[in-house]
């Protein structure tokens, strides 16, 4: 018996040559399909509420984004937003944001640039004058959602998901 034990082992081990059940459900869904991108779905302006945390506490701002990008990922564009009114029955804290040199503001926009990569509807982006960065991904509704950071003295950091205006000739 203990010589047929081993060999009864390296059978069972060794298996046959049909490969395995599989372990997913012929009821479960099929992958969704991938939507294929184009620099144009990303060109034009973009807008929505973000949530902000800075030095001066937490808040929501209007958010917008432009932007223009070419054949090869290349983007250019602004980013901007402007404080809301304060919400009395929040917990909001919002007093103001900062500009490029500091200066307590209710508004402000830069001038950024960044690639797009088509293949998976992410963008990376850099603020021209400040140390900000952005990073984006198009969401499977057609909006776009966007992070930014930016550390140092004057930091932030943001959230928004982002609608895209109509164009004139949509």
């Amino acid at each position: 018996m203990k010589t047929l034990l081993p060999f009864l082992l390296l059978t069972i081990l060794m298996g046959c040559d049909t490969p395995p059940a599989s372990t997913t459900s012929e009821t479960s869904a099929p992958p969704t399909e991938k939507r294929i991108l184009s620099a144009d779905d990303f060109n034009g302006s973009w807008n929505g509420i973000a949530k902000v945390i800075n030095k001066s506490g937490r808040f929501d701002c209007n958010q917008h984004l432009t932007i223009e990008v070419d054949n090869n990922g290349g983007v250019a564009g602004k980013i901007g937003w402007s404080i809301l009114p304060k919400k009395s029955e929040t917990n909001d804290t919002q007093k103001f944001g900062n500009n490029l040199v500091g200066d307590e503001v209710e508004k402000h926009t830069e001038e950024i640039i960044g690639l797009l990569n088509i293949e998976d509807g992410t963008l990376a982006m850099v603020e021209q004058f400040e140390l900000g960065t952005l990073n984006g991904k198009m969401r499977s509704d057609g909006t776009l959602e966007l992070l930014r950071t930016q550390p140092g003295e004057f930091h932030v950091v943001t959230h928004a998901v982002l609608k895209r205006e109509p164009k004139a000739n949509d």
